[in-house]
């Protein structure tokens, strides 16, 4: 998936020649001179349209942050105009800066990729430098779009007390794709908007939402309770207390019905079973009485037999 799209962006020599330069797929530009721009930005543009296509892709995650950076700052129909490419006309006038400030911002992200490139080759071993490398672009990188996009934003969210859901979970997102301030490459970035937002700002913000969501709630249903206490049937009116009483009393007059009719079945299968005892008894009873009279007349038979014998 990800080098199709790296195939179906890749631009034409007309569109080559008119921007001049040798090759080129996306943000990615290839120069006469063999030096090349804008990688990392086009990796991390790529693996973004990747997931939005629904492939989970995990490549290059700190180019993608960058990119939802840009898609919470700017909106995903414009993050997707980056893929006509153009650094120095259209991508700096999607991003609102001169070419300067582009190719600026595509250098830095074209460095975080090579940092990451080289600790992927050694495979995350002795490669601290290069960590500390990576979290110091990473830092930079996030300074500069949070100046240039959610400065004055983040200033209205601390002066505002009552925030939209909608915006908790945007100002979520964008604590979510900070990924500088892990080593010490990023501490000239500490006092930057990006960090303090992360570890500061937006914790205080989201107790201040949690307080005044939990109070906002509690009037509107102290309000509505009141307003609507007059249209309740009267089981309704009565105090939860008291609700609670009730519905505990009834359910023990159920359970205590349910156990005297269980104890009236019980008494109506104990004399179910009673009776056939007895019937039982009063067979085997019979059987016996017949069975010794059986006998007394066998007995009586055989005497007389005995005696008719005797006679002859």
């Amino acid at each position: 998936m990800h080098e199709s799209i790296h195939a179906i962006f890749k631009r034409t020599k007309e569109e080559c020649k008119k921007i001049n330069i040798e090759d080129g797929t996306g943000v990615l530009e290839f120069y006469n001179n063999g030096q090349e721009l804008g990688r990392g930005f086009n990796e991390g543009l790529t693996e973004w349209i990747c997931q939005k296509a629904g492939y989970g892709e995990k490549s290059y995650p700190a180019e993608k942050d960058i990119i939802k950076i840009l898609e919470l700052a700017l909106g995903e129909e414009t993050v997707m105009k980056f893929c006509k490419g153009d650094i120095r006309e259209n991508v700096a006038k999607i991003l609102k800066m001169n070419e300067a400030e582009s190719i600026q911002l595509m250098t830095l992200v074209d460095k975080i990729y090579q940092d990451e490139k080289t600790i992927n080759e050694k495979e995350k071993v002795n490669c601290d430098q290069e960590i500390i490398e990576l979290d110091k672009n990473i830092s930079n990188v996030e300074s500069i779009l949070f100046d240039k996009y959610f400065k004055d934003e983040i200033e209205s969210v601390i002066n505002t007390n009552n925030l939209s859901e909608e915006t908790m979970q945007r100002l979520y997102e964008l604590s979510f794709y900070i990924n500088g301030g892990k080593t010490t490459g990023s501490e000239e970035f500490a006092s930057k908007l990006p960090l303090k937002f992360k570890n500061d700002i937006y914790p205080e913000i989201l107790k201040k939402y949690q307080e005044n969501y939990i109070q906002n709630w509690r009037n509107s249903r102290q309000k509505n309770d009141k307003q609507d206490i007059k249209k309740l049937p009267t089981l309704y009116k009565k105090s939860w207390f008291q609700k609670l009483k009730e519905t505990i009393k009834e359910k023990f007059k159920r359970e205590k019905s349910k156990d005297n009719q269980d104890k009236k079945d019980i008494i109506q299968q104990n004399k179910k079973e009673n009776i056939k005892k007895q019937q039982f008894k009063d067979y085997m009873n019979n059987m016996t009485n017949n069975s010794k009279e059986y006998i007394e007349q066998s007995k009586r038979k055989q005497f007389q037999k005995q005696n008719e014998i005797k006679n002859i």
